[in-house]
């Protein structure tokens, strides 16, 4: 199978630049793609960020920034970034990525190789890269099977998506954050299409926050980001007659719980969360801490 023209759009908010994780993304994809766009929401280091798209970019157009003036949220982040590729570039697919979103030294090697014993079909609307992903304090693999599977989810960060149906079928920026990519392979799957994630191509990505407890490792959330987990799971449980979101919420409260991350917030905000869905509340940031 092979993918045409690629393009990547990166999300942006507020990025720790001191720490060159965001920049040698920026390097690494740049080897790989046509365009990169960085569609920043609104950060306060918005000017750094630029003079250091421009240092990489060299005046050549293939880096370039999106500055948005405002936190739009993920989904109409991504959205604006894909109308600006169809509109300039054409792209055939679009790499999404989050800001803190790495790759191996390997990462596009294998990429090539498993995309070349994958059947060409337009029924693929997403492959994704391979993850670590944690369950109940167990770190592993999101897809364990050794091999490019079919699955039922996958998240935004690392999807190659079809750049065709992400014209057609934009993401739902209503969520706003969380869930975005939950809704999006529901949508998907139900028009049809299939979602493939890879197996020896993966991606060094960050879900969730990690601490030690007692020489534990322990997952956890701030907790007014329990706020969306919670409203956007259960808008989404809702909308596709399905438990999963929803559970997948509590789980998140659950693991808050365990890590001891401020129990008297965590619910606080999940609460929020469950009657911000009860009245329909579906956009912009409620806590008053804003992501």
């Amino acid at each position: 199978m092979q993918l045409g023209r690629l393009s990547a759009i990166t999300v942006t908010y507020n990025p720790n630049l001191a720490d060159g994780r965001l920049e040698q993304q920026l390097r690494e994809v740049r080897s790989h793609v046509e365009l990169h766009l960085l569609v920043d929401n609104g950060s306060q280091n918005a000017d750094r960020l630029e003079a250091l798209v421009s240092s990489i970019d060299r005046g050549e157009g293939r880096t370039r920034l999106v500055r948005l003036g405002s936190n739009l949220g993920i989904g109409d982040a991504i959205n604006r970034g894909v109308a600006t590729l169809q509109a300039e570039h054409r792209a055939e697919w679009i790499l999404l990525l989050d800001q803190d979103t790495g790759f191996y030294p390997d990462s596009f090697d294998q990429l090539g190789r498993e995309l070349s014993g994958i059947e060409a079909g337009d029924r693929i609307a997403v492959i994704g890269f391979n993850y670590r992903t944690h369950h109940f304090n167990r770190e592993g693999s999101h897809n364990p099977s050794g091999r490019p599977a079919a699955m039922r989810m996958t998240i935004t960060s690392g999807s190659l998506v079809r750049a065709s149906i992400l014209a057609e079928q934009p993401l739902d920026g209503g969520l706003y954050l969380y869930a975005v990519d939950t809704e999006y392979c529901y949508r998907l799957r139900n028009r049809g299409y299939e979602i493939l994630v890879l197996a020896a191509a993966a991606i060094d990505h960050r879900e969730s926050e990690r601490l030690v407890v007692n020489g534990a490792p322990r997952w956890f959330l701030q907790p007014y980001r329990l706020f969306y987990v919670t409203r956007n799971s259960f808008t989404v449980s809702s909308r596709y007659s399905s438990l999963r979101p929803a559970l997948f919420s509590l789980y998140l409260v659950y693991m808050n719980l365990v890590a001891h991350v401020d129990p008297r917030a965590s619910t606080g905000y999940a609460f929020r969360g469950f009657l911000a869905f009860l009245r329909g509340d579906r956009t912009g940031p409620a806590p008053a801490q804003s992501p």
